[in-house]
């Protein structure tokens, strides 16, 4: 083929993807370049469990970076899974017609650069499972078209070039959002109030990484009173942001869920998810009279070995449900589930359904 007509490189089966030196340089017109993994990753492991196996891919990524300019009109550009990258180049932040970009599981990536805020058509950014990154730089948060986040890192590195998440408030059109923690001092109820002021924030999801120690260090006095200070401008959150529908909380480190995080506090959130945490017991006091106003229509329930609740507790906190899904969860009882953990409601409307597809 004429390597000037081509508008898409899709990658089927190709674990070492090869490239002649002006390969690049003559595709004017490519819009689509997917070198990574394409295959489906179950979203349930797909942080955890992600098997380096023979369908790693692997390819001289330093060429590939130093040529990606040359493709001005590229509209995506995919690296799923390619174990060879380390960073992403300057070069790639020349392709400002780019919109989405997508680096899930490049395992051993370490940085993205600062010149990242060039890319200013960028509307979906996928950072998933990308374990070796510390740190964002902060011209992210300049990228005032952007409508997807994922795997947005919460770590140790802390300097004038790290973006901090209440920096992502500048972003105005920013939807979705996915945190990972790996910072020791920083509670949910810290998460809540830095995007409170997210303006249009919908889909929140929040993972706790294997880094984060749960018991607290013992402190002297001095450090006490820091602490103490540091908790203050924070301690107020009496309820999630209104505009928040959907809420994923995986490996969640405590063992109770805040107050205001209990099913009665719930008034907007259609959608809760809770994964993977070896020490949650519950959803806070279940009502003894009438049911709460919980709007909660869809819950997740799976891994969580603690968790300590029966049907009709279930029924009082959540009186909206149309879709509860319980796996893996052992003290989840006398739910009339189906044999793969799903009951539905006979309730379920068009908006449920579509609630479901999200």
């Amino acid at each position: 083929m004429n390597p000037e007509n081509i508008e898409t490189v899709f990658n089927i089966s190709e674990r070492f993807p090869e490239f002649t030196r002006k390969w690049f340089t003559r595709m004017k017109k490519l819009r689509v370049l997917y070198l990574g993994r394409w295959e489906r990753i179950d979203p349930e492991n797909e942080m955890d469990k992600w098997e380096r196996t023979d369908q790693e891919i692997e390819m001289d990524s330093r060429r590939v970076m130093k040529d990606l300019s040359s493709l001005t009109r590229l509209r995506f550009l995919s690296f799923q899974g390619i174990s060879t990258i380390k960073s992403l180049s300057r070069s790639a932040c020349k392709l400002n017609k780019l919109i989405i970009l997508d680096l899930r599981h490049c395992y051993n990536m370490e940085q993205l650069p600062d010149d990242i805020h060039k890319l200013k058509s960028l509307v979906y950014l996928d950072l998933t499972g990308c374990e070796a990154l510390e740190s964002i730089p902060v011209g992210l948060s300049r990228l005032d078209n952007l409508e997807v986040l994922k795997g947005f890192v919460l770590g140790d590195v802390d300097t004038a070039k790290t973006c901090k998440l209440a920096a992502l408030k500048r972003l105005a059109k920013l939807r979705k959002l996915s945190v990972t923690v790996h910072r020791e001092a920083y509670p949910l109820d810290k998460l809540i109030d830095d995007i409170k002021e997210f303006k249009v924030l919908e889909n929140l999801n929040v993972r706790w990484g294997s880094k984060v120690i749960l018991k607290k260090k013992h402190l002297n006095k001095d450090e006490t009173e820091e602490q103490e200070e540091y908790e203050r401008s924070w301690r107020d959150i009496k309820e999630l942001p209104k505009q928040l529908r959907k809420l994923d909380l995986e490996r969640f480190p405590d063992k109770e869920l805040p107050e205001w995080l209990w099913p009665q506090k719930l008034l907007y959130l259609e959608k809760l998810r809770l994964g993977s945490s070896k020490r949650n017991k519950g959803f806070g006091a279940v009502p003894a009279g009438e049911p709460t106003k919980c709007g909660v229509k869809v819950l997740r329930l799976t891994s969580l070995i603690k968790l300590k609740v029966e049907w009709r507790e279930l029924n009082k906190l959540f009186p909206n449900l149309r879709l509860l899904e319980s796996y893996e969860c052992p003290r989840v009882t006398f739910c009339p589930c189906d044999r793969n953990g799903i009951w539905r409601s006979e309730k379920i409307d068009d908006s449920t359904t579509t609630l479901l597809n999200i």
